[in-house]
Protein backbone atom coordinates (compact mmCIF):
# COMPACT_ATOMS: atom_id res chain seq x y z
CA UNK A 1 0.00 0.00 0.00
CA UNK A 2 3.10 2.09 0.90
CA UNK A 3 4.49 1.55 -2.52
CA UNK A 4 1.31 2.30 -4.34
CA UNK A 5 0.98 5.70 -2.75
CA UNK A 6 4.61 6.59 -3.58
CA UNK A 7 4.17 5.76 -7.08
CA UNK A 8 0.76 7.63 -7.21
CA UNK A 9 2.41 11.06 -5.51
CA UNK A 10 5.62 10.75 -8.30
CA UNK A 11 3.22 10.70 -11.03
CA UNK A 12 0.87 13.39 -9.64
CA UNK A 13 4.24 15.52 -9.56
CA UNK A 14 5.25 14.65 -13.11
CA UNK A 15 2.05 16.04 -14.09
CA UNK A 16 2.01 19.00 -12.22
CA UNK A 17 5.35 19.87 -13.53
CA UNK A 18 4.45 19.47 -16.96
CA UNK A 19 1.50 21.79 -17.10
CA UNK A 20 3.85 24.69 -15.13
CA UNK A 21 5.37 26.06 -18.23
CA UNK A 22 1.82 25.46 -20.12
CA UNK A 23 0.56 27.43 -16.86
CA UNK A 24 3.06 30.24 -16.56
CA UNK A 25 3.23 31.00 -20.61
CA UNK A 26 -0.58 31.47 -20.49
CA UNK A 27 -0.26 33.91 -17.51
CA UNK A 28 2.41 35.38 -19.93
CA UNK A 29 0.17 35.58 -22.64
CA UNK A 30 -2.78 36.98 -20.68
CA UNK A 31 -1.07 39.54 -18.98
CA UNK A 32 0.41 40.71 -22.68
CA UNK A 33 -3.47 40.91 -23.72
CA UNK A 34 -5.07 42.09 -20.85
CA UNK A 35 -2.40 44.94 -19.15
CA UNK A 36 -2.19 47.48 -22.43
CA UNK A 37 -6.13 47.62 -21.79
CA UNK A 38 -5.56 48.09 -17.82
CA UNK A 39 -3.14 51.30 -19.06
CA UNK A 40 -3.50 54.54 -18.91
CA UNK A 41 -4.55 54.87 -22.49
CA UNK A 42 -4.36 58.66 -22.39
CA UNK A 43 -1.28 61.49 -22.45
CA UNK A 44 0.04 61.43 -19.05
CA UNK A 45 1.55 65.08 -20.00
CA UNK A 46 1.03 68.55 -21.31
CA UNK A 47 3.25 67.80 -24.29
CA UNK A 48 1.25 64.52 -24.53
CA UNK A 49 -2.13 66.36 -25.03
CA UNK A 50 -0.91 68.81 -26.96
CA UNK A 51 0.92 66.31 -29.52
CA UNK A 52 -2.59 64.77 -29.84
CA UNK A 53 -4.08 67.20 -30.33
CA UNK A 54 -2.06 68.70 -32.47
CA UNK A 55 -2.67 65.24 -34.70
CA UNK A 56 -6.48 65.57 -34.48
CA UNK A 57 -7.23 68.80 -34.72
CA UNK A 58 -5.98 72.26 -37.40
CA UNK A 59 -6.71 74.80 -34.44
CA UNK A 60 -4.18 76.36 -33.35
CA UNK A 61 -3.04 76.55 -29.59
CA UNK A 62 -2.52 79.48 -27.58
CA UNK A 63 -2.64 77.85 -24.02
CA UNK A 64 -2.81 74.43 -21.88
CA UNK A 65 -4.11 74.43 -18.42
CA UNK A 66 -4.58 71.76 -15.72
CA UNK A 67 -5.87 71.11 -12.10
CA UNK A 68 -4.07 69.31 -9.68
CA UNK A 69 -1.79 67.65 -10.90
CA UNK A 70 0.47 65.60 -9.09
CA UNK A 71 2.28 65.58 -10.69
CA UNK A 72 0.04 65.44 -13.74
CA UNK A 73 -3.70 66.66 -14.12
CA UNK A 74 -6.74 64.12 -15.03
CA UNK A 75 -7.04 66.36 -17.96
CA UNK A 76 -5.85 69.33 -19.88
CA UNK A 77 -7.87 72.17 -20.86
CA UNK A 78 -6.77 73.66 -24.45
CA UNK A 79 -7.48 76.98 -25.40
CA UNK A 80 -6.97 77.30 -29.17
CA UNK A 81 -8.26 79.46 -32.26
CA UNK A 82 -9.38 78.91 -35.45
CA UNK A 83 -7.35 79.72 -38.48
CA UNK A 84 -7.07 83.27 -39.91
CA UNK A 85 -7.80 86.57 -38.49
CA UNK A 86 -11.15 86.36 -36.91
CA UNK A 87 -10.99 82.62 -35.99
CA UNK A 88 -13.11 82.23 -32.68
CA UNK A 89 -11.25 81.01 -29.39
CA UNK A 90 -12.43 77.82 -28.03
CA UNK A 91 -11.57 75.72 -24.72
CA UNK A 92 -10.72 72.52 -25.32
CA UNK A 93 -11.18 69.54 -22.52
CA UNK A 94 -8.37 66.93 -23.38
CA UNK A 95 -8.61 63.67 -21.62
CA UNK A 96 -7.20 59.80 -22.66
CA UNK A 97 -6.16 61.03 -26.09
CA UNK A 98 -8.99 62.33 -27.14
CA UNK A 99 -11.41 65.56 -27.00
CA UNK A 100 -14.40 64.86 -24.34
CA UNK A 101 -15.86 68.67 -24.26
CA UNK A 102 -15.19 72.29 -25.84
CA UNK A 103 -16.75 75.31 -25.27
CA UNK A 104 -16.44 78.77 -27.15
CA UNK A 105 -14.85 81.67 -25.47
CA UNK A 106 -15.42 84.98 -24.91
CA UNK A 107 -12.65 87.36 -24.13
CA UNK A 108 -14.22 89.71 -21.34
CA UNK A 109 -13.12 93.28 -21.77
CA UNK A 110 -9.40 94.07 -20.27
CA UNK A 111 -8.97 89.83 -19.87
CA UNK A 112 -5.90 88.84 -20.26
CA UNK A 113 -6.24 86.24 -22.71
CA UNK A 114 -3.17 84.57 -24.62
CA UNK A 115 -2.89 85.61 -28.17
CA UNK A 116 0.80 83.89 -29.04
CA UNK A 117 0.87 81.05 -30.58
CA UNK A 118 2.98 78.09 -29.81
CA UNK A 119 6.34 77.30 -31.62
CA UNK A 120 6.32 73.56 -30.49
CA UNK A 121 10.18 72.89 -31.14
CA UNK A 122 10.43 75.73 -28.59
CA UNK A 123 8.64 73.72 -25.44
CA UNK A 124 11.14 71.75 -23.90
CA UNK A 125 10.38 71.72 -20.36
CA UNK A 126 7.16 69.29 -20.01
CA UNK A 127 4.51 69.39 -17.69
CA UNK A 128 6.61 66.70 -15.31
CA UNK A 129 9.47 68.10 -15.21
CA UNK A 130 8.11 71.66 -14.72
CA UNK A 131 6.70 70.43 -11.39
CA UNK A 132 9.83 68.64 -10.86
CA UNK A 133 11.63 71.63 -11.09
CA UNK A 134 9.39 73.46 -9.02
CA UNK A 135 9.61 70.96 -6.64
CA UNK A 136 13.47 71.36 -6.37
CA UNK A 137 13.24 75.42 -6.20
CA UNK A 138 10.95 76.08 -2.95
CA UNK A 139 11.35 74.87 0.40
CA UNK A 140 7.83 74.50 1.22
CA UNK A 141 6.17 71.16 0.75
CA UNK A 142 3.26 71.05 -1.95
CA UNK A 143 1.09 68.37 -2.39
CA UNK A 144 -0.07 69.30 -6.10
CA UNK A 145 0.19 72.26 -8.42
CA UNK A 146 -2.42 73.68 -11.44
CA UNK A 147 -0.51 74.63 -14.40
CA UNK A 148 -0.59 76.81 -16.76
CA UNK A 149 1.58 76.90 -20.32
CA UNK A 150 1.14 80.24 -22.39
CA UNK A 151 4.05 82.43 -24.47
CA UNK A 152 5.07 85.27 -22.66
CA UNK A 153 4.99 88.59 -24.91
CA UNK A 154 8.13 89.52 -24.75
CA UNK A 155 10.13 86.88 -27.24
CA UNK A 156 7.44 84.77 -27.58
CA UNK A 157 9.25 82.52 -24.92
CA UNK A 158 6.64 79.99 -23.73
CA UNK A 159 6.15 79.84 -20.25
CA UNK A 160 5.11 77.77 -16.76
CA UNK A 161 3.16 79.20 -14.21
CA UNK A 162 2.52 76.17 -11.41
CA UNK A 163 0.38 77.53 -8.95
CA UNK A 164 1.65 75.32 -5.54
CA UNK A 165 -1.40 73.68 -3.19
CA UNK A 166 -1.24 71.96 -0.37
CA UNK A 167 -3.07 68.86 1.00
CA UNK A 168 -6.56 71.64 0.85
CA UNK A 169 -5.64 72.39 -2.43
CA UNK A 170 -4.97 75.96 -1.03
CA UNK A 171 -2.66 78.04 -2.91
CA UNK A 172 1.24 78.30 -1.21
CA UNK A 173 2.89 80.53 -4.13
CA UNK A 174 3.62 80.25 -7.71
CA UNK A 175 6.52 79.65 -9.50
CA UNK A 176 6.85 80.48 -12.88
CA UNK A 177 9.91 78.92 -15.01
CA UNK A 178 11.16 79.04 -18.56
CA UNK A 179 9.52 75.82 -20.45
CA UNK A 180 12.05 76.05 -23.21
CA UNK A 181 15.71 76.17 -20.77
CA UNK A 182 13.68 75.27 -17.55
CA UNK A 183 15.54 78.20 -15.71
CA UNK A 184 13.32 79.88 -12.75
CA UNK A 185 12.14 83.00 -13.86
CA UNK A 186 9.85 84.28 -11.05
CA UNK A 187 9.07 83.04 -6.94
CA UNK A 188 5.92 84.49 -5.68
CA UNK A 189 5.16 83.39 -1.86
CA UNK A 190 7.51 80.90 -1.63
CA UNK A 191 11.24 80.82 0.29
CA UNK A 192 10.33 82.84 2.69
CA UNK A 193 8.62 85.24 0.12
CA UNK A 194 11.78 86.20 -1.78
CA UNK A 195 10.95 87.00 -5.08
CA UNK A 196 12.76 86.40 -8.10
CA UNK A 197 12.42 88.27 -11.35
CA UNK A 198 14.54 88.50 -14.74
CA UNK A 199 15.28 91.19 -16.81
CA UNK A 200 11.99 91.22 -18.38
CA UNK A 201 9.28 90.51 -15.77
CA UNK A 202 6.17 88.85 -16.03
CA UNK A 203 2.97 90.41 -15.21
CA UNK A 204 1.66 88.90 -12.28
CA UNK A 205 -1.43 87.47 -14.39
CA UNK A 206 0.47 86.31 -17.28
CA UNK A 207 -1.16 82.49 -16.79
CA UNK A 208 -1.81 80.02 -18.99
CA UNK A 209 -5.59 81.92 -20.05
Amino acid sequence: MVKFLTVLNNYKTKIISSLFPVKFALVVLLGQVFLPLLSDAGEKTALDGFDQFAKQDGRIVLGITGFSGSPSPEQWLILCREKGATGGLFEVVWKDGKRVGQRKVFPLPGQDIPELPFVRERIRIDSDRAFALARGAVEQRFDSAHFHLRCRESGAEPVWMLSLRNTASVEIGKVYLSAESGRILRLVGVNADVRMETSVPLKENESGR
